[in-house]
């Protein structure tokens, strides 16, 4: 690996939390908590590292910012009370509006590592502000910066749905328990290579495009 100074990364996590959701709202409270866990880890494993994290849910009554570009000492977990699935699932603007933001606050920023992960068990049927092109030509631009934005999706094509909107890392997953574990295993492997690869300058600018593929062929 290629040290060198202390880089920022930058993780935006989107989460469905459409009415769908709620037959898997145990699962999904723990999968998100057990992902935070994992990039507190990340930090202490890489002390060239600082972790900021950024935490947005949605559905057709909010699009709600839990979390904005939080350092890891002040993040807080999901509950029962701050995760409550309801009405339907607007993921264009949910998408839009979460990575609007978090580009515009970095403008200023250099040396930097954006992971974005985006977990839904529907497909967009309810947003007002962006559609489907509008999201397409934003995230092609945040790839072309070196961001890596992934898609976890359930009751769906999810490889085929990601790709209308340029997402190249994308994988299926199955709304149950069992699903959601291997989920998680799945993610947590990924997340880790990810940010191991991090350490090296050279990685830091060019998106990172076989982010599951290396969590597949990982045997450990």
């Amino acid at each position: 690996m290629q040290n060198s100074t202390t880089v920022k990364v930058f993780n935006l996590i989107v989460l469905d939390e459409s009415g769908s959701m709620q037959s898997i709202k145990e699962e999904t409270i723990s999968t998100f908590n057990e992902l935070i866990d994992t990039i507190l880890k990340a930090e202490k494993d890489n002390p060239g590292q600082q972790h900021y994290v950024s935490f947005v849910s949605f559905n057709s009554s909010r699009i709600h910012t839990h979390l904005d570009r939080m350092p890891t000492e002040k993040i807080r977990k999901l509950d029962h009370h701050s995760y409550q699935p309801d009405a339907m699932t607007p993921l264009y603007d949910a998408l839009g509006q979460s990575l609007t933001k978090l580009e515009n606050a970095l403008i200023k920023e250099n040396d930097i590592a954006v992971l974005v992960s985006v977990i839904t068990d529907g497909m967009e049927n309810a947003s007002k502000e962006f559609n489907r092109q509008s999201i397409a030509a934003l995230i092609e631009r945040l790839r072309q910066k070196g961001w890596t934005i992934t898609y976890m999706g359930a009751n769906q094509d999810a490889e085929r749905v990601a790709l209308t909107i340029n997402i190249v890392n994308a994988i299926n997953f199955d709304a149950s328990t069992k699903g959601m574990d291997d989920l998680l295993n799945r993610k947590r492997k990924a997340m880790e290579r990810y940010y191991s690869d991090m350490n090296d300058r050279s990685k830091r600018h060019s998106e990172k495009k076989d982010y599951f593929s290396d969590a597949e062929n990982n045997t450990d």
